[in-house]
């Protein structure tokens, strides 16, 4: 992101003021000098660095005290704190004054829709001389007041084509920004801009449609509180070489909402020096899932190609193995029968683990308690530990659901015990193992832990490949990627590391399913009617995240077909479709048909169009969030439909 700069819109309402003879000076909500022409510069003589987009009015009004524009001022403190006063609470005006150089001028001022003002300064004082020798001369220059009336009319009449001039300025500057602004709002990212204090100055409010659990409204709180402790502690050198003037990318996982973070930090420059940095934050996380994916596929895929044979003579092998057993030693009872009966087995299961890695399977996905799985997990461990291991099992009271195949998360957490097991006697023999499963907003976090000799270096970079193992005698180096598989194919992820007490640690994430209470708020399909595409693919990422499907309309025609053809459980309708029906037309005809509809819409509250909308129907305004939908379609729900009983 560069510094920033005018643009191309600012430049050409620049050089539409500068046609203009009036002096015009234009003020945004914040109380800068957001816009001026070069009469407005010479008609107070105001200095470069005052006559610059950003200056406060406090300075520039302080200026002109002092340069004595407005007379003799005793306390111009005080003065400067009542000008301020009256510019907040600012009223559409008329006045007219002289100048210290007595030239007389009248001021006109104008708000604008989204704060600040326009003023026009027009300098009147020929005007007021025609008019003073008009009334002195009315009895016997008759002629000469007719010339001078005729040329004050045309002085009106140039005011007048200032005036609509302005008007137009006007007009193209509230567009300007509303344009702006629905860009900025509708952004797939955060865009903020972060003072020298470290506290947010602006916000696109992108930030908690990036991470839902942050607050909306971050503007005058520090960073180190929004982004908390661990994130802030991953990006606080960057920031710190932004403000030294240094751009700044950094990537970084965010500490309770579990997603992976681009965030490029810019500084912004004024006079040679940094007063803030702008930072652009992006989600990665599927990008970043996306490249560990591939990664692993290839290695999968390098690995298939080099079992797939001896896996098949290997399954012959056994084969032949087995039948020579049932053949030449049934009834027969040794040791030696006995090992061979066991490696027979373990060579199936071996063949089977591979099977399923090398052909990416992960078995049938379902509808799983984890609390429940890890109870049922301390009775089928308890024979594979010796008796100086503890197993610890630390759950919630309450359900935690994931959608996976069950069998194959028992199979890990098996393999999970017996590294821990083995960990654990390659140290002092005696420890404990260690699984803690919590529920932080909407994924699983199941941690294992044990207090054995902890993950090599090799293991920590290499732990998730196929077939790496540090125990070559003993070890298939299939556990741990039947972890990273089975976390990965369920949408989540996994992470090796050493715990500061000694010994080994693995962090699994998985996306939490909604339990049984919430489903009925999610689910279903909805009908999204709306006639700007960029809109359409932003609002429905936002539908799809609580957990519905999304069949789209681009106007009230498309949406009339597709209810009369298809079933939903919900439509969120734009107000303004363009051309057509509008939103209204459309929800009252999905009300006829027994279908639930809320309008959304970026129209002021003033617009007598919302007005009726929201009389009639649940509203929401643009952007559209997940939580505000969510909190509707909840109120919907516990709404009985008109005319059911109470």
């Amino acid at each position: 992101m560069e510094p920033q700069t005018a643009t191309s819109e600012s430049d050409f309402l620049q050089s539409g003021l500068n046609l203009i003879d009036q002096a015009i000076s234009i003020f945004d909500r914040d109380l800068r000098l957001a816009a001026w022409n070069t009469r407005f510069m010479t008609m107070f003589q105001l200095p470069p660095d005052l006559a610059s987009r950003g200056r406060s009015f406090e300075a520039i009004i302080r200026y002109l005290i002092e340069a004595g524009e407005y007379g003799q001022i005793g306390n111009v403190d005080q003065y400067v704190a009542e000008r301020l006063e009256q510019a907040r609470a600012f009223e559409p005006h008329y006045f007219e004054r002289q100048r210290d150089n007595g030239a007389i001028i009248s001021v006109e001022g104008h708000p604008l829709a989204k704060g600040g003002w326009v003023t026009v300064y027009t300098d009147i004082s020929q005007t007021k001389a025609k008019e003073r020798l008009l009334e002195a001369r009315t009895l016997d220059l008759d002629g000469q007041v007719s010339v001078y009336a005729t040329d004050l009319s045309s002085t009106n009449r140039a005011l007048k084509s200032s005036i609509a001039a302005l008007e137009e300025t006007k007009r193209q500057l509230m567009a300007s920004e509303e344009r702006m602004r629905m860009a900025f709002d509708y952004a797939p990212a955060h865009i903020a801009q972060i003072s020298r204090d470290r506290l947010y100055v602006y916000s696109n409010g992108g930030l908690s449609r990036l991470l839902p659990e942050l607050p909306g409204n971050i503007v005058g709180r520090s960073i180190h509180e929004v982004l908390g402790e661990s994130s802030f502690a991953r990006v606080r050198s960057a920031v710190d070489r932004a403000f030294e003037g240094q751009t700044q990318i950094v990537e970084f996982t965010h500490e309770t909402g579990g997603k992976r973070l681009r965030v490029a930090f810019t500084p912004v420059l004024e006079a040679g020096h940094v007063k803030a940095i702008n930072a652009l934050t992006l989600d990665i996380t599927e990008e970043t899932i996306s490249r560990a994916m591939i990664a692993q596929a290839n290695r999968r895929a390098t690995a298939a190609m080099m079992v797939s044979g001896l896996a098949h003579d290997f399954s012959n092998l056994l084969l032949i193995i087995q039948s020579a057993q049932n053949e030449l030693l049934q009834g027969y009872k040794s040791e030696a029968v006995d090992v061979t009966l066991r490696a027979a087995e373990r060579g199936r299961e071996l063949i089977a683990r591979i099977s399923k890695m090398t052909t990416g399977g992960s078995g049938k996905p379902e509808r799983t308690d984890l609390v429940a799985v890890l109870k049922e997990l301390d009775y089928l461990v308890r024979p594979l530990l010796s008796g100086e291991t503890e197993l610890v099992i630390q759950t919630p009271e309450d359900a935690i659901f994931v959608l996976l195949d069950r069998g194959y998360l028992v199979d890990c957490l098996i393999n999970l015990v017996i590294n821990a097991q083995r960990a654990i006697e390659a140290g002092s023999g005696a420890g404990q193992i260690t699984f803690r499963l919590t529920l932080e907003g909407q994924r699983v976090h199941l941690r294992a832990r044990d207090t054995g000799v902890g993950f090599t270096p090799d293991a920590l970079e290499h732990g998730f490949e196929p077939f790496f193992t540090t125990r070559s005698e003993t070890g298939s180096g299939l556990g741990l990627c039947s972890v990273y598989d089975l976390s990965h194919q369920a949408g989540g992820s996994a992470h090796l590391s050493n715990h500061a007490g000694g010994g080994a640690q693995v962090d699994i994430y998985l996306p939490a399913e909604r339990g049984a209470d919430s489903q009925k708020s999610s689910g279903g399909r909805v009908l999204l009617v709306e006639n700007d595409s960029l809109l359409r693919a932003d609002e429905r990422q936002v539908i799809r995240k609580l957990g519905y499907q999304v069949l789209e309309a681009s106007n009230g025609e498309e949406a009339q077909a597709l209810m009369a053809s298809q079933s939903f459980a919900l439509m969120v309708t734009d107000l303004d479709l363009g051309d057509g029906p509008d939103g209204l037309v459309v929800a009252q005809a999905a009300t006829a048909q027994g279908l639930p509809a809320i309008i959304i819409s970026a129209l002021p509250a003033s617009s007598p169009q919302r007005q009726r909308a929201e009389q009639q129907y649940p509203f929401i305004s643009k952007p559209l969030n997940g939580a505000a939908l969510a909190a509707t379609v909840q109120e919907l729900q516990n709404t009985p439909a008109p005319g059911a009983e109470a």
